[in-house]
């Protein structure tokens, strides 16, 4: 299983847990920041079936890429 029938439960898990980041923070995040934050967290696909090479990202064959949720929240210092 592969592609958005895997893509749809993660970006839908990791809009979860910034939206829940943000409250947290006393902040009340629109549905286009919580976009914003998860694009900016994207990492571009460079595997060997990642065939088409576009220049820029979006684009046709990988979206923005693979959503890595960890990236965009500051670690904890205790």
């Amino acid at each position: 299983m592969g592609g958005t029938s895997m893509a749809a439960p993660l970006v839908s898990g990791c809009a979860a847990l910034v939206r829940q980041y943000f409250i947290g923070q006393g902040h009340h995040p629109s549905a286009a920041l919580v976009k914003a934050t998860i694009i900016n967290g994207t990492h571009r696909l460079t595997g060997f079936d990642a065939v088409a090479d576009y220049g820029e990202l979006p684009n046709y064959h990988q979206g923005f890429g693979r959503c890595i949720c960890r990236r965009r929240f500051p670690t904890a210092t205790r």
